[in-house]
């Protein structure tokens, strides 16, 4: 998290056991982020896994970027997915089937 260079990024595997709990201080430095509609504002997923409760956490992370973009806060998310994983490509697409903010989808193989 870079408040300086407005950049987002989640990496690697999630699997608390209360996912809640573990990402409510990233969620509230979010929330403080987006209270700022000046900012151009880059997030950057690239999970190789997550247990359902790291996957709401996410998908209400996602709304919340989706409600920025809304109230004309420029956003940019760079989604990434396993390449050689069918199941990452559609948690991706499930991810952001109802959104509209910008976004690319990057394929990328997990060493």
């Amino acid at each position: 998290l870079d408040s300086e260079k407005n950049i987002i990024k989640i990496e690697g595997e999630s699997y608390p056991e209360n996912a809640l709990l573990f990402y409510e201080p990233i969620i509230e430095w979010i929330e403080n982020l987006y209270s700022d509609k000046s900012r151009n504002i880059q997030v950057e997923l690239k999970l190789t896994y997550l247990n359902t409760s790291s996957t709401k956490v996410i998908t209400d992370l996602l709304g919340m970027t989706q409600d920025f973009h809304n109230n004309h806060g420029k956003i940019h998310l760079k989604l990434y997915y396993e390449q050689d994983d069918d199941d990452s490509y559609d948690t991706a697409m499930v991810f952001i089937e109802d959104h509209s903010f910008p976004y690319e989808l990057i394929g990328f193989i997990d060493e």
